[in-house]
């Protein structure tokens, strides 16, 4: 097995756990959960591709936005 071949927990943008098929789809097409995917590779998918990536402050606040809605597992 190749380290190419190997999904990660987490997503090496927003560092958020991959949780689903969706998740892992996109890791292998863009290297990034949906999530990332549509906040910021939809965004601009040129620049993605060419290797651009959100800034830590991006990152930072779209964690924030993300940490506000509620998930699935939420209890």
């Amino acid at each position: 097995m190749r380290d190419s071949d190997i999904i990660p927990h987490d997503c090496p943008v927003c560092n958020f756990m991959l949780r689903d098929m969706q998740d892992v789809i996109s890791y292998e097409e863009y290297e990034c959960c949906t999530d990332c995917q549509n906040q910021f590779v939809f965004r601009n998918l040129n620049a993605w591709m060419s290797g651009s990536r959100p800034s830590a402050e991006e990152i930072s606040k779209f964690r924030v936005q993300m940490n506000l809605h509620t998930t699935y597992l939420a209890v």
